[in-house]
């Protein structure tokens, strides 16, 4: 699957070095930083895509300010953020350990502990007993494909990732969500509670698993 490496830094000339010595940040702390580089690779291409990325730092149209692309796999941004546009993808997009990636956060804590009371209440209302107690439980190496199963996990990470976000003080200029990912959204935006969202993408999965094949 591709990789979303993020870099950043208070100069130019330690952004590249940080490049070269593959010092990647979250999202959010890369958004924040002065200088700031993303790179969409593959496991196959990193080491070149990174190679490429570090060269290209250093040209004169990106010392100028005029580059800010490097084809479709990179860019690079400076000074004050403008703003995000956070994007929550729906089911399919999941990854095994996504959950547990935000999770380990510090800022992502306030959010995660709302989200697994309203899980455990939502679990409990709807009598989906065969779903873990523990929200991070639901992080498998081998992810089932049951919406029961997919909806609080993929909902809760998007949720988590956005209030991260916000934490560091990244302003989000616009929120959009495919399909599942329209809750997580809602969130991001301030017009969805986070409690309100789970309790309802529980019930969404619920009804979407309790549906016939092809229906």
């Amino acid at each position: 699957p591709p990789r979303v490496l993020a870099f950043g830094a208070p100069t130019l000339e330690a952004l590249r070095d940080a490049v070269e010595e593959e010092q990647v940040l979250d999202l959010a702390s890369a958004a924040t930083a002065p200088h700031r580089a993303v790179l969409v690779t593959q496991a196959s291409q990193q080491a070149g895509h990174l190679d490429r990325l570090a060269r290209w730092l250093r040209t004169e149209p990106v010392r100028s300010g005029r580059a800010s692309r490097l084809g479709r796999f990179a860019a690079y941004g400076h000074g004050p953020a403008e703003g995000v546009v956070v994007l929550a993808p729906g089911q399919g997009s999941q990854q095994p350990g996504a959950l547990r990636a935000v999770a380990a956060l510090r800022r992502a804590e306030p959010v995660l502990e709302r989200l697994q009371a309203a899980y455990e209440a939502g679990r409990d209302e709807l009598g989906l007993h065969e779903l873990p107690e523990a929200l991070l439980d639901l992080c498998v190496d081998q992810l089932p494909r049951s919406t029961l199963w997919l909806h609080p996990l993929i909902y809760a990470t998007g949720v988590a990732w956005a209030e991260v976000l916000r934490a560091h003080r990244v302003p989000i200029a616009a929120t959009a969500g495919h399909s599942l990912g329209e809750y997580a959204a809602l969130v991001a935006a301030g017009r969805l509670d986070p409690e309100e969202g789970m309790r309802l993408v529980l019930a969404r999965g619920a009804a979407m698993h309790d549906t016939p094949h092809g229906a």
